[in-house]
């Protein structure tokens, strides 16, 4: 859980930095409008007392600003913070989600970094922030099952109803005997059960009232808590022990709690899972198959450098080195190419503007060859393909990112043979799922071609 709090604090950071920059950047309109207020009440004071030469004025009221920017303006520390508050207002008024997703995540942290386990049940709240940061849906399903698990743990049971506190509804009320911002600190230190249950007189009329506000805006949330504990219940079972009826009562749950849009991810991983304990991969003498024959791949993603296109001199030698890989005439692949090369002739195929059914009749060949390589290449050589077509099409990304979830704890390079045989199964699935899904789709490769021709051109 560690890493886990660490990608989110990195997220919070970036959020809140993001929301920073814009008050800052709405205090410099401010202190400018005031300023420009300021020069012209000055110059007009002046003139109004008798002195005509603009220009003069103009520079002494300069010089006076220079000499002193925070006297001249009368900003006090107070004043300051003031400006600094209701410009923070303003933002967070303008940009509603920002700060919300920023609360959000600030209160999963402090959830996760607790000691001592505790439910939790902003599951909605979690949900927006997690798709407004684009997060992982490996680091989404992590996260979920842990808040199940933990939430079915600490049920009270079947018949007890689950109740928790509106914290805005009780911070939004004028207390007697509390100052809100002591109740505050209570809230954000998940103390409120402790200050209900506390014997002593100190504060003794201050619960009184926060537990009579608090009857009349708790929030029922029963029906999270009996979620949780259905899917907790799954979730501790051994995957080879899950079932059909297992599978659709997490989607059906996991769409009540906010999270349908990855139950299907969630429920095939268990399902690979469940496969992989069932059947496990027999351990063989001699070698599955020659590791060494992808020896150009990890799941690293190491990149060959592309190959850049030399000057050509002639349309004829264009076209020479064109045939070398691809014979325009009649429309024959001489050989197996990698994306990069692929890409490279493509680029020489458009410095000499070749007729677009060629250039078509190239890329089909060309990725039809493709398809049939190993699968551990076609995911290194395709990885920054899959990931440009991933941020249009949910389903690629989602086929990409279970393929570096498989490959996260295996080194395909040191592993024995059962497990590379039982991996590489795995990954050939999901490469041929991507496939399937962008079939005929060139754009990257019409992309970087053009690019690496605009690159040589210059």
């Amino acid at each position: 859980m560690e890493k886990i709090i660490k990608e989110l604090e990195s997220y919070y950071e970036k959020l809140d930095h993001q929301e920073d920059l814009a008050i800052m950047n709405r205090v410099q309109q401010e202190v400018s409008g005031m300023l420009n207020e300021e020069i012209n009440r000055r110059v007009k004071n002046r003139q109004a007392a008798g002195e005509t030469d603009l220009d003069r004025i103009n520079e002494e009221v300069h010089n006076e600003y220079v000499r002193d920017p925070e006297g001249f303006l009368g900003l006090t520390e107070e004043i300051k913070d003031k400006i600094s508050m209701h410009c923070q207002k303003q933002i967070r008024k303008e940009k509603p989600e920002l700060y919300n997703n920023i609360h959000n995540l600030r209160g999963l942290i402090d959830y996760l970094k607790f000691e001592e386990a505790r439910a939790f049940y902003e599951l909605d709240e979690v949900s927006e922030a997690f798709q407004y940061i684009n997060l992982h849906v490996n680091t989404q399903i992590a996260i979920f099952m842990y808040i199940m698990r933990i939430n079915h743990k600490l049920d009270m049971g079947p018949d007890e109803p689950t109740y928790v506190a509106d914290a805005e509804a009780l911070l939004d009320f004028e207390y007697k005997y509390i100052k809100t911002e002591e109740l505050r600190k209570i809230l954000e230190e998940q103390r409120l059960d402790d200050f209900f249950e506390d014997k002593s007189l100190k504060y003794r009329k201050a619960r009184k009232e926060v537990a009579k506000r608090y009857e009349e805006t708790k929030r029922d949330l029963t029906s999270r808590q009996q979620a949780s504990n259905i899917l907790g219940a799954i979730f501790e079972k051994e995957a080879k022990d899950t079932t059909e009826e297992d599978y659709q009562t997490i989607i059906e749950k996991m769409d009540e709690l906010f999270f349908g849009h990855i139950s299907h991810r969630l429920v095939k991983k268990i399902k690979k899972q469940k496969e992989l304990e069932l059947n496990p991969p027999v351990k063989q003498e001699k070698n599955v198959e020659n590791k060494t024959e992808v020896n150009d791949t990890s799941k690293d993603k190491k990149k060959k450098p592309k190959e850049t296109p030399k000057k050509q001199t002639s349309i004829n030698q264009t076209i020479r080195e064109i045939n070398k890989y691809f014979e325009l005439d009649t429309c024959e692949l001489k050989e197996e190419l990698s994306l990069d090369q692929i890409i490279y002739v493509l680029s020489l195929m458009y410095s000499i503007n070749v007729e677009k059914n060629k250039v078509e009749a190239f890329l089909r060949n060309t990725m039809r060859e493709f398809k049939n390589l190993h699968p551990y290449a076609i995911y290194n050589q395709g990885y920054d393909k899959f990931s440009y077509l991933g941020g249009d099409n949910p389903e690629v990304k989602e086929h990409l990112d279970m393929i570096e979830y498989i490959l996260s704890d295996v080194d395909i390079f040191i592993c024995d043979d059962a497990t590379y045989k039982s991996t590489k199964e795995l990954v050939e699935e999901e490469i041929s799922e991507i496939m399937r899904i962008i079939n005929g789709n060139y754009t990257y490769e019409e992309k970087e071609a053009k690019k690496l021709l605009k690159e040589n051109e210059e």
